[in-house]
């Protein structure tokens, strides 16, 4: 039951930095790869828009990405996660644009 209550508030939560994201058009996202001690390797993404006159900085998602990790796999499971959640990559801009 505790599980799956923090499963739902969880979705609920990457909906509404979806819809905030593409209510603002513009974001800006760092990414941070890492790999722990069983060699699993971890992308963190995290996201900068401005909501309501403010900056914001939030998790975007955290990916798990094939042992040997290339720019080329990286693209690919972050382009999947866009594709996914419906944002477009036009919107996606340098992070000296929106600082």
């Amino acid at each position: 039951m505790v599980s799956s209550r923090i499963g739902d508030i969880a979705q609920n939560m990457e909906e509404q930095l979806i819809a905030r994201l593409k209510s603002a058009k513009d974001f800006a996202i760092q990414l941070d790869e890492s790999t722990d001690i069983a060699s699993s390797a971890t992308l963190l993404v995290y996201v900068r828009y401005v909501w309501q006159g403010e900056f914001v900085e939030d998790l975007l998602c955290c990916l798990t990405l094939p042992s040997s990790t290339s720019g080329a796999h990286i693209f690919e499971e972050l382009n999947a996660f866009m594709t996914k959640c419906g944002l477009e990559w036009v919107n996606c801009t340098s992070g000296k644009l929106i600082q």
